[in-house]
Order: structure tokens, then C-alpha cells, then sequence
């Protein structure tokens, strides 16, 4: 289906042309007006891409009717490692359902709302997908000016269950597990500038192939439930720098009123340290310099522990430093 607009100009009244239901049409511009139309309509090469809309469900919550493309999911997906650089990649996203030996699309024509998976009803989509088959995704996106020189993460929180990834044309590579988090440097495959392509495909065969699936299978009916295909996690990236903090390990000590704190850091140097704070409704109340190499203790006198009742929690901040600033 192809969409167009074109405007017509009725010609002044009095001149020569051939009188149509009282208006006046000058043949010569008429066919040139028409000409161009048609040019237009020819050189179009985008099917028009359907607009997203929840698919139609049996049972619809009153949160899921709140849902929209502008507003779905905008938390940051790792409350234990959070970065304050992140780009979100969640919303609406290219897709297309194909046959699973093909390639790419050439052209896709719906959308799909992510972080949900294809067959749900937010995803926009609520099809069964068989192991018969592929879903792709494509979504354009642009790194900002600061983040020019970093090394750049592609996360994905979560997806069921071969994803591959290409960035601008590039296989950057592919993982396999449908509940797992999983990321890829794509620092290589970005351009200087501009509009940079990701495009992702999941093959899940479900209850057809060996892996870890739970209750998942084709044909949903008692205790076994609807598969979950595709992309139903977060996606988002984030820039580093060539050492960075790459894991977090927390063992508090209730008894003797302190926090252990394990780093993991990639390509460490010399003159790098480690500053860390713990923070109280955003007062510091602990806060301690080392190496990498070195152990990382911090006191928490009297500590206000955490229960269901009243899930309290502090702050850990961790910086990667040189020399002691």
C-alpha cells in the first residue's frame, strides 16, 4: 500500500479549457500535474509500515492499557551496575516474520513494541512464530557527540532464544539462551556519524529444539503455556571507558557492621584506583580509596537492615580514579 498527497490548483475562471461541473481545466497543465503524480507514486520504494496498536487479547490489565510507545519502560534495566550514561533502545522497532533459512528483509512492514515479546499483545504483534521461522528487528539510532571515543556496550536484558546482531551491516555476533543478559562490543562496526543501523534476529524453536524452555511449547493448553520469541528484555547500550568496572560483588556483614565490596575491572592500570562511598539518603557515611588489588572494606555502623516491611537500602558509589583524585 503506497500513501500520497497531491494538491490541484483550479485554474482562474475565463480561461481556455473544457468546462468540468462549473470548474475550468487547462488540458496542457492538467497532464503535466498528472505526469509528476505519477513519477512520484513510481519512484516510491517503502511500503507504508503499519503504526503500532496492542494486539487483541483475552485479558488486558488496567496497567497494560496505560502502555504506549512513549512511555514503555524507561528504567534503567540493572539496578546493581548502574552507569549514569545509557542510551534506551526500548520502543517501537522494524519487524518482520520470515522463513527461517532466509536473509534479512528487504523491507519490513509492521512494527513491534519492544521489551515485549512477539506473541504477547503490548508487543503489537500477538502472533504464534514456529520454529519454521525467524522474527527480525531493525531500529536506527544515533550515539551522542560525548561518547566519541568510548568503547560502546549493546546490552540485551533479555531474548528468546538465538539472537544475532549486526550493527551498520556488520555481524557483530550471536548468543544462545533465552534468559540470560548478554552484551557486545559494537565499538568497531559504528560510523564517525549519523544514523547507525542495528538490525537483530532471534530464532526460537520452542518446544521443538533441546534448550532450557520451562512450560513453553506451540500449542499452549493445560499446565504448558504460551512461548515467548524474540527480544522481552531491555535493550540499551552505554559507553566505557578502556578500564572500566565491569562487576560489582557486595557481601555485607551484619555482625561486625561493614560492607565488603569485590571489583572486577577490565584492563587495569598502575596508576588507577578504586573510590568508593556508601551513601544514606544521599549523605556519605563511609567512604575508602584502594587499588584494584587491594581489599575493600567499609564500615556501616548500625545498620538499618531490610525486611518486606520496610525495604530500606543504601547507596554504593564506585569510581575509577588516578592516583588519589
Amino acid at each position: 500500500m503506497y500513501t500520497w498527497f497531491c494538491q490541484v490548483v483550479i485554474l482562474e475562471k475565463g480561461r481556455k479549457g473544457i468546462k468540468m461541473k462549473e470548474k475550468f481545466f487547462n488540458w496542457r497543465e492538467w497532464l503535466i500535474v498528472m505526469g509528476i503524480i505519477g513519477w512520484l507514486v513510481a519512484c516510491q520504494t517503502s511500503p507504508e509500515v503499519t503504526s503500532w496498536k496492542p494486539a487483541s487479547s483475552p485479558l488486558t490489565t488496567h496497567w497494560g492499557k496505560k502502555v504506549s510507545p512513549q512511555n514503555v519502560w524507561k528504567v534503567y534495566p540493572r539496578p546493581q551496575l548502574k552507569r549514569k550514561d545509557w542510551l534506551d533502545l526500548n520502543g517501537l522497532w522494524d519487524f518482520a516474520i520470515l522463513p527461517v533459512n532466509e536473509g534479512p528483509p528487504q523491507e519490513y512492514q509492521r512494527q513491534i513494541l519492544v521489551p515485549f515479546p512477539v506473541e504477547a499483545s503490548l508487543s503489537g504483534v500477538g502472533q504464534k512464530v514456529t520454529e519454521k521461522e525467524k522474527v527480525w528487528y531493525r531500529r536506527f539510532f544515533s550515539l551522542p557527540s560525548a561518547w566519541r571515543g568510548k568503547k560502546i556496550y549493546l546490552h540485551f536484558e533479555a531474548s528468546d532464544w538465538e539472537t544475532t546482531v549486526w550493527v551498520n551491516g556488520q555481524r557483530i555476533g550471536t548468543h544462545r539462551g533465552g534468559y540470560d543478559p548478554f552484551k557486545f562490543d559494537i565499538s568497531s562496526a559504528l560510523k564517525g556519524q549519523g544514523d547507525q543501523e542495528l538490525v537483530v534476529a532471534v530464532w526460537d524453536p520452542t518446544d521443538k529444539g533441546y534448550q532450557p524452555r520451562g512450560k513453553q511449547v506451540l500449542e499452549p493448553h493445560g499446565i504448558w503455556y504460551t512461548a515467548v520469541t524474540g527480544l522481552w528484555g531491555t535493550v540499551w547500550m552505554e559507553p566505557v571507558e578502556e578500564t572500566h568496572i565491569e562487576q560489582v560483588r557486595i557481601f555485607p556483614d551484619i555482625d561486625n557492621e561493614m560492607v565488603q565490596v569485590k571489583v572486577n575491572l577490565a584492563s587495569p592500570q598502575a596508576d588507577l584506583n578504586l573510590k568508593a562511598k556508601v551513601l544514606e539518603k544521599d549523605k556519605v557515611i563511609a567512604e575508602k580509596i584502594v587499588s584494584p588489588e587491594e581489599e575493600l572494606i567499609l564500615p556501616v555502623v548500625k545498620p538499618h537492615l531490610w525486611s518486606p516491611e520496610d525495604p530500606y537500602l543504601y547507596d554504593l558509589e564506585i569510581e575509577v580514579i588516578k592516583g588519589d583524585q
